[in-house]
């Protein structure tokens, strides 16, 4: 009987090691892996500088007056770039293919926008529901936005 109390006793700690790791790896994906302060859900999306680079595939979240755009997932999700609302131009769309965008979108038909913040150009490649969604927050007067006017 006391030659198994040894043995009983590592199964045991391999178990507690076991769940301290999951534990730690789930606060840790959860920690990171979603935008900091962020109420809303990711927005999928193609980016890119100019007209001829390849589409960069990203994330976008609305935080207050301000749109972000994102890497994809994993452990750490870098701010690329932060657009406010006041300032961000949205010009005529045209339909294109997901597949061009990226393989994780080969049968999304997306809208790409040229768009311009400040002296700065780049294109955004949505979804028709998301693209309209932006257009109309760009659109909108943010809060506060000539409240005391009469």
């Amino acid at each position: 009987m006391t030659d198994a109390l040894p043995s009983v006793l590592l199964v045991v700690m391999a178990i507690l090691a076991a769940v301290v790791l999951v534990g730690l790896g789930w606060w840790a994906f959860s920690r990171f892996a979603g935008p900091p302060h962020s109420a809303s859900q990711p927005i999928t999306c193609g980016y890119r500088a100019a007209e001829d680079d390849p589409w960069a595939v990203g994330v976008l979240h609305y935080e207050g007056d301000l749109l972000v755009h994102r890497r994809p997932g994993g452990l750490s999700m870098t701010t690329q770039h932060r657009w406010a609302r006041v300032g961000l131009d949205l010009g005529f769309a045209d339909q294109v293919d997901g597949r061009d965008v990226s393989d994780r979108l080969p049968d999304v038909p997306l809208m790409a926008v040229p768009c311009r913040y400040g002296a700065t150009s780049f294109w955004l490649a949505l979804t028709e529901e998301h693209y309209t969604a932006l257009r109309a927050w760009v659109e909108a007067a943010p809060p506060g936005w000539n409240s005391n006017v009469a």
